[in-house]
């Protein structure tokens, strides 16, 4: 799905992808684009591809207000995508936040790259709720959660999971606003990053 409004100040408003089955993705399994109140909810997106470059499971940029991302599946059996969930300057208001919730995001390489799970720039009032992340790989960069930037970011009875990377890796201290009874778990060295390495 591939889904372009017409621009930062010309977003569209209150579209809905439900119940749809991507199946052998190559690039990107959705990305949808200067959108306004979007639902995206109930769909799965596969692929086994030999794609070699950055590709993107579930693309967000620009999706603004009240959205919701809720009860989606991406699973991956090849090195294909580097970024899970990519949501970039998708922006809720104070009291129209943006939904991202019980999703499912396994990435299952084996190989030595560095993949994420859920990567967040630049996203501000955004809820991620019940979502659970997996890496299988053996990048030791890798990242099941990676915020990078934003405002008022939730964070609440997530699962992170990364094999030999990060579970969590917070480059800015200051984005999340609320982090509460999530797990984390990895059997590399260290388990997060937060102002510094944490083992």
């Amino acid at each position: 799905a591939y889904w372009y409004g017409g621009g930062t100040t010309i977003l569209e408003d209150g579209n809905v992808f439900e119940g749809n089955y991507f199946k052998d993705a190559y690039y990107q399994g959705t990305r949808l684009y200067y959108q306004s109140n979007t639902t995206l909810k109930h769909n799965t997106v596969t692929s086994n591809t030999s794609y070699t470059g950055s590709g993107y499971g579930l693309y967000f940029g620009y999706c603004d207000s009240a959205y919701v991302f809720t009860h989606n599946k991406l699973e991956s059996s090849s090195r294909w995508p580097i970024y899970g969930m990519y949501l970039v300057q998708c922006d809720g208001t104070s009291g129209g936040e943006g939904l991202v919730a019980n999703n499912f995001v396994h990435i299952w390489s084996g190989q030595n790259a560095t993949f994420y799970g859920v990567y967040n720039s630049g996203s501000t009032y955004i809820r991620y709720y019940n979502n659970n992340v997996h890496l299988d790989d053996i990048g030791t960069a890798s990242r099941a959660l990676y915020v990078t930037s934003g405002n008022d970011v939730d964070l609440k009875n997530n699962i992170f999971v990364s094999n030999l990377g990060y579970a969590a890796y917070f480059s800015s201290t200051t984005a999340v606003n609320s982090s509460d009874h999530n797990d984390y778990f990895s059997n590399g060295t260290n388990l997060a990053y937060y102002g510094g390495a944490i083992a």
